[in-house]
């Protein structure tokens, strides 16, 4: 066996590879272009340059960062290189002495030139200049390298997945000059032509088998549903308020949608309070006014018995019968539910993944909600809508997606969204408040408190201390609060309580006999406290932005003028994260700030959607233009060539990255 087979061997094991495709398809992180230095004329600041220097002795200060300096001499030009908190450098400095060979930015200090923890090297680092793609991974950069440009001599064949027509017409570069470019590119435009069209198939490749899919569940029949049905009519008459026009919108798109056989797949994305429960209630009905039963699905008992409890006021008086079924349901209720269920009368089921257990049959289901749908797994999405024939089905999120992820990611569902929020809904305020001030804050919770009938959540990261994170823990938070607040209950929630203890907790906070609740992110999603008007978080840099807007908005819920205060350090308040929230209070616009803070894979998930096999490359924000021609040549092929006769390559391509087919059905 020789050295490269070897190498190549490794590889694929190491990085759960199959075959030398997928190596080849193991595209750069990023690139680097790199100058290598040839006089002092080069010495250009912002560029990443590769050059040798005669090096003079290096300097340590402990008391500046643990600072290691030393001067360079770069062609006659002198620059200076640091490194900040690596006080080895200064003995592995002296071993170079008195030249080596360097890499790294240059950048301009004080009329200076200055690099900032360079690589160092007795050999040339780059032999010439060029970009250069960076993996990312324990192997060398170069290795990786080598191995791919084998590859490519040996395989002197890449079957290619698109027609020439196609190529042609859209001006793209053939595939196998792609895959290498991206691997060797000779310059920035042909690197740019190489990623738009590996983009290209992986926008086509997901586009083409959701919508395959899509073209398959939608050619099921669902049941009729009646949206004009007393019972509805009922319901929507007897709200003590007036529906937005978003929500408005919204009901007739649902309402259109049930009333045919053809399943509905919807999604409906909301801002945090802006009434999609009124919504769901709604559709519902229409399910259980037909004659069919409907099921509600929420990722927490809290939620879900919350969800019950609003159910219970609003339809017990109109005679709908509705369970709650959780993991925590004694099994002798839960006995009595199913035999109910099982009869298959028009009735509504709440509940968490207890409603998803292989013994529970739902076989007159006529509709089904998922809310929180990005907090399900694939498996258990897909598990509830196959316990019908085939329901219309709407998934609900409070974490808004921007529109061009939604477009990607939620290809075979229809869309909407409510924007406005309902009449009388106060903004909450939002402030960023220092540690070193936190005894002014105590202050304002404890003036809160005696002013009104009013409770105050106080979130931090961790339940436990943390010897390597310098964070405050929920139980370490509570015992001081217990200190600091003797005249009034406080209250601790976290995730290794049981069930049982978790809504006892959240009873007393609503009751009132709890008025400060120390808790983490349990309390995230979708709890419907009133009297809630205080929210703070400590170490918010700690959280997504997404995540910092749910918890915000469990506040806000009644009449009171709520505030979310940000408590951070002196680190933290620069976090850039944390000052975009502060100044942006709607979803939709948070979505987009975390987009391009984060990325797609972050915001959406991409072990559940599936697509951390797919858009390697492909990038929403920058890539619109391919989406859009993506989706067109997806539709015309399907059109004409619905089972992909002619598309041999792309059609083994699509398999091989969608091998688990259930992924994409369950979006």
């Amino acid at each position: 066996m020789t050295l490269k087979s070897i190498k190549f061997s490794q590889l694929l094991k190491e990085l759960s590879l199959e075959s030398e495709e997928d190596i080849v398809y193991l595209f750069p992180k990023r690139y680097k272009e790199v100058k290598v230095v040839n006089s002092s004329k080069d010495l250009v600041p912002g560029k990443h340059l590769a050059f040798k220097a005669q090096i003079g002795i290096p300097v340590y200060y402990p008391d500046r960062k643990r600072l290691v300096k030393v001067e360079l001499n770069i062609e006659g030009r002198k620059a200076s290189a640091c490194w900040f908190n690596q006080p080895y450098k200064k003995k592995q400095i002296l071993k170079f002495r008195p030249s080596a060979y360097f890499a790294g930015e240059a950048v301009l200090n004080n009329k200076e030139i200055v690099f900032y923890h360079p690589v160092i090297s007795k050999e040339p680092i780059y032999q010439n200049s060029g970009i250069y793609p960076e993996y990312c991974l324990e192997y060398n950069d170069s290795e990786i390298r080598q191995i791919v440009n084998d590859i490519f001599t040996e395989k002197k064949d890449i079957n290619e997945t698109l027609p020439e027509s196609i190529i042609n017409k859209l001006r793209l570069m053939k595939l196998k000059d792609a895959l290498y470019t991206m691997h060797f590119p000779k310059d920035l435009k042909s690197l740019e032509s190489a990623r738009r069209r590996i983009a290209f198939d992986e926008l086509l490749q997901w586009k083409l088998t959701i919508l395959t899919e899509k073209q398959k569940y939608t050619s099921k029949e669902a049941p009729i549903l009646n949206p004009e049905s007393e019972l509805v009519k009922k319901f929507l008459s007897s709200l003590p308020f007036e529906l937005t026009e978003d929500q408005k919108k919204v009901l007739d798109e649902i309402f259109s949608d049930v009333s045919k056989s053809k399943p509905m797949q919807r999604l409906l994305q909301g801002d945090v309070g802006s009434g999609k429960t009124v919504i769901a209630v709604s559709a519902l009905l229409c399910s259980v006014s037909s004659g069919f039963q409907a099921a509600f699905m929420v990722p927490s008992e809290i939620l879900s018995r919350q969800h019950y409890e609003k159910l219970r006021e609003w339809l017990a008086p109109i005679g709908v019968k509705i369970y709650l079924l959780t993991g925590s349901t004694k099994k002798s209720e839960r006995k009595l539910i199913i035999e109910e269920i099982n009869k298959g009368i028009p009735l509504i089921l709440t509940g968490t993944h207890a409603l998803i257990t292989e013994d529970l049959e739902l076989k007159n289901l006529g509709l089904v909600v998922i809310d929180e749908q990005h907090r399900f797994g694939v498996r258990q999405r897909l598990s509830l809508i196959e316990k019908g024939t085939c329901p219309h089905t709407l998934v609900m999120t409070a974490t808004p997606i921007p529109r061009t992820l939604a477009s990607i990611f939620y290809a075979d569902l229809d869309y909407s969204e409510i924007r406005s929020m309902p009449k009388g809904r106060k903004e909450i305020v939002t402030k960023i408040i220092n540690k070193s001030d936190i005894k002014r804050l105590y202050s304002i919770i404890r003036d809160n408190l005696k002013k009104c009938d009013s409770r105050v959540f106080y979130v931090c990261p961790l339940i436990e201390d943390s010897n390597s994170l310098k964070l405050e823990s929920v139980k370490k938070r509570h015992e001081e609060l217990i200190n600091i607040f003797p005249e009034f209950e406080v209250g601790l929630i976290h995730g290794k309580l049981s069930q049982n203890e978790q809504n006892k907790i959240m009873q007393d906070f609503k009751s009132g006999k709890i008025k400060i609740l120390v808790s983490t992110t349990v309390i995230e999603v979708g709890i419907d406290i009133p009297q809630a008007n205080i929210m703070v978080i400590e170490n918010p840099e700690r959280f997504g932005l997404a995540q910092l807007h749910q918890l915000r908005g469990r506040i806000g819920r009644g009449n009171l003028d709520s505030t979310c205060y940000l408590l951070v350090d002196d680190e933290s308040c620069f976090c850039k994260r944390v000052q975009i929230f502060e100044k942006v209070s709607n979803g939709f616009e948070l979505a987009e700030k975390d987009l391009e803070l984060r990325g797609q894979g972050e915001i959406i998930g991409s072990k559940q959607s599936g697509l951390d096999e797919t858009l390697k490359v492909a990038n929403p924000l920058k890539d619109k233009d391919i989406m859009k021609v993506a989706q067109k040549v997806a539709e015309l092929i399907l059109l004409k060539d619905p089972d992909l006769k002619h598309f041999k390559e792309l059609k083994l391509k699509m398999e091989k990255t969608f091998r688990d087919r259930e992924v994409i059905k369950a979006i």
